[in-house]
C-alpha cells in the first residue's frame, strides 16, 4: 500500500474532483503521480515524478509505469469533470463558455513509439520544421482571472492523440466530413419539403369543418403526401444516424482503451477529433460554447454541429466564398478574401489599431450553413486586409468576434509553459495506453496548478518576491506560471515537512515565522523548491 503523503488541503480538494474516476488504490497512486508531476523541477520522467512525490524508495517504479500503461482510467472522463469544475468557478452562471482548440507536437524519435508521425512543428527553431513525435489535439477553456492576468488564460480539459493516417485513396474527405455533408444535403433537400407539407396540411385542417377528414392527413397513412413526408424524414434520420456513427468512431479512436487501427483503416483527422471533443464538451457543460481555432480547423463536419456551438477560424487567403444561395440551389460567387476586401465597406472600431468589415457569406464545403466573414486591417490602409475570420456565429457583434479570436493565443502560452516548467512530452512512453494518457494528465496538472493558485495563491507577495530576486525585471507586475507552480511546491513541501517545522517552532516559540522562513530558504538553496 502506498504511504499517505501529507499534502495541502487545497491541493487535496482539487484532486478529489477525480476520486470517482478511480478505484481506491488507483486514486492514491493518482494523487502521488499528480503531485510528482507538479513538484518535479528536473527532467519529467516517470522516475523523476516518483522521486518528486517522495516515493523514491517506498514503492517500485513499475507502479508508476503501470498507472499509465495498464490501470483502468479514462483521461476524457477526468477532463469532463475538470471542465465542469472550471465552468462553475470561472464562468458566470448562464453565460457561454469560450473554448480554444489547437494541437501540439511532442518530439519522439523511437521506432517503437506508438503513433509517432513526421509532422510540422510550429515551435521548431530549425528551417525544415519537420519533426518526429506524437501530436495531440487540445480543447481548452479560456477564462479570465483578474488577480492573475488581465488576459485570457487557456485551461486544457480534453486532450486526444492524433494518430498518423494512411495514404488517402478515393474520396479525400474524412468520415466525419462525408457524414456531415450527407446530413446537410438531406436537410437541404427534404426538410423544407416536409415542412411545406406540414404547413399545408395544418392550413387545410384549420379551414375544414370539425370532424371532416382531409385527404393526405395522418388518418390515411397510405396517401402519397404521407409517403413523401415519411420518406423525407427517413432520409433525415438515416443521415443523422450516419453522423452519430462517425462521431462515435472518432470518439472511440481517441479513447485510452481503443485498439490500434488496422493499417488500411480510416483514422480521424485533427479537425474531426476537435469536433468530436467539442461535441462531448458541449453535452457535458450544457451551455452555449464558442470555439476559436486556426485555419487548419475548418472542416465540413462544422455543418452538423448543434445550434449551441459556434466555430470561428482564421480563413486562408485561397478560400472562395459565396453569397446566400437562391431557391434554385445556386449561389453567387463572392471570391477570395482579397477580392472581397476590395469592395467591402470597412468601419473603424473602438480599438484604434484596426478597422473591420463584416460580410455575410456561405462556403461550398459547409453547404447552406450561414457564415460571416470578418476582415480586419490597419485603419490607415485603404487596400487589402491583415486578417480574415470566418465564423458560424451570426449574432455576436464584430468587436466580440475579434476579441474572442484574440484570446486564441492563450493556448500557445499554455503549450510553452507546460513544456518548459512541467516537462510536457518528456516521459519515455511507448505503449498505446501510456502514450494516450501521459501527456493529457500533464496538461490537466497545468490546469490544476492555475486553479489552485486562483483559490489559494498570493499574487502580491509572490510578485514582490520574484522582483526582489531579479531587480532588473522592473516590468513584472503579475505572477507567471512558474510563480504559480513555485507557490504550490512550497505549500506541498511545507505540508510534507509540517511535523519537523512544528518541532522547530516549539523549540523557538518566540520567533516561529522567522524559523519557517529560514527552513524554506534552506530548502530553496538546495534546489527543493
Amino acid at each position: 500500500m502506498l504511504p499517505a503523503p501529507m499534502l495541502p488541503p487545497g491541493w487535496l480538494a482539487l484532486l478529489a474532483i477525480f476520486q470517482a474516476c478511480f478505484t481506491a488504490p488507483t486514486y492514491r497512486l493518482f494523487t502521488a503521480v499528480a503531485t510528482g508531476a507538479v513538484c518535479q523541477v528536473g527532467r519529467a520522467t516517470l522516475t523523476g515524478m516518483q522521486r518528486a512525490a517522495g516515493l523514491g524508495t517506498a514503492v517500485s517504479h513499475h507502479r508508476f509505469s503501470d498507472f499509465f500503461a495498464r490501470n483502468r482510467w479514462d483521461a476524457h472522463q477526468l477532463g469532463e469533470r475538470l471542465a465542469l469544475w472550471v465552468a462553475d468557478h470561472f464562468v458566470p452562471p448562464g453565460e457561454a463558455v469560450q473554448v480554444v482548440v489547437d494541437d501540439t507536437l511532442l518530439e519522439r524519435w523511437g521506432r517503437k513509439v506508438f503513433a509517432r508521425m513526421l509532422s510540422h512543428d510550429g515551435s521548431a527553431q530549425h528551417t525544415t520544421a519537420l519533426t518526429w513525435g506524437n501530436r495531440f489535439v487540445v480543447v481548452a477553456i479560456a477564462v479570465r482571472v483578474p488577480q492573475i492576468s488581465p488576459r485570457a488564460i487557456a485551461l486544457p480539459v480534453l486532450i486526444a492523440l492524433h494518430q498518423p493516417r494512411p495514404r488517402r485513396t478515393g474520396d479525400k474527405r474524412t468520415r466525419l466530413g462525408r457524414a456531415a455533408s450527407a446530413l446537410e444535403s438531406a436537410q437541404r433537400r427534404w426538410a423544407p419539403h416536409a415542412q411545406r407539407i406540414r404547413d399545408r396540411r395544418a392550413a387545410r385542417a384549420a379551414a375544414a369543418a370539425r370532424g371532416h377528414r382531409l385527404p393526405g392527413t395522418p388518418q390515411q397513412p397510405g396517401s402519397r403526401r404521407a409517403r413523401r413526408a415519411q420518406h423525407a424524414w427517413q432520409r433525415l434520420q438515416d443521415a443523422r444516424t450516419a453522423w452519430e456513427r462517425a462521431l462515435d468512431h472518432v470518439q472511440a479512436c481517441t479513447s485510452a482503451t481503443a485498439a490500434p487501427a488496422a493499417g488500411g483503416g480510416e483514422r480521424p483527422s485533427a479537425p474531426d477529433i476537435a469536433v468530436a471533443l467539442v461535441w462531448r464538451l458541449a453535452q457535458v457543460l450544457g451551455r452555449p460554447v464558442h470555439v476559436v481555432a486556426d485555419a487548419a480547423y475548418s472542416t465540413p463536419a462544422l455543418a452538423a454541429l448543434p445550434d449551441t456551438v459556434t466555430w470561428t477560424v482564421r480563413l486562408k487567403h485561397t478560400a472562395v466564398l459565396h453569397r446566400a444561395p437562391a431557391r434554385t440551389g445556386t449561389a453567387t460567387r463572392l471570391g477570395r478574401p482579397g477580392q472581397i476586401a476590395g469592395a467591402a465597406p470597412f468601419t473603424p472600431l473602438a480599438d484604434p489599431a484596426c478597422s473591420a468589415a463584416d460580410v455575410p457569406c456561405y462556403r461550398a464545403t459547409l453547404g447552406h450553413t450561414p457564415l460571416r466573414l470578418v476582415l480586419i486591417r490597419n485603419p490607415h490602409t485603404t487596400t487589402g486586409y491583415d486578417a480574415a475570420l470566418l465564423s458560424t456565429d451570426t449574432a455576436t457583434p464584430t468587436t466580440g468576434v475579434i476579441a474572442r479570436y484574440r484570446d486564441r493565443w492563450a493556448i500557445e502560452t499554455c503549450f510553452r509553459d507546460a513544456k518548459q516548467h512541467l516537462g510536457l512530452g518528456q516521459p519515455h512512453n511507448r505503449v498505446p495506453a501510456a502514450v494516450r494518457r501521459t501527456a493529457p494528465l500533464q496538461l490537466l496538472c497545468y490546469t490544476l496548478v492555475i486553479c489552485y493558485y486562483a483559490l489559494h495563491g498570493q499574487p502580491g507577495p509572490d510578485t514582490a518576491r520574484r522582483r526582489a530576486e531579479a531587480p532588473y525585471y522592473t516590468a513584472k507586475a503579475r505572477p507567471a506560471f512558474i510563480d504559480m507552480a513555485a507557490r504550490l511546491r512550497r505549500d506541498i513541501i511545507r505540508a510534507r515537512h509540517a511535523p519537523a517545522i512544528t518541532e522547530v517552532c516549539a523549540d523557538h516559540p518566540d520567533q516561529p515565522e522567522q524559523r519557517i522562513t529560514e527552513i524554506e530558504q534552506i530548502l530553496s538553496d538546495i534546489g527543493a523548491l
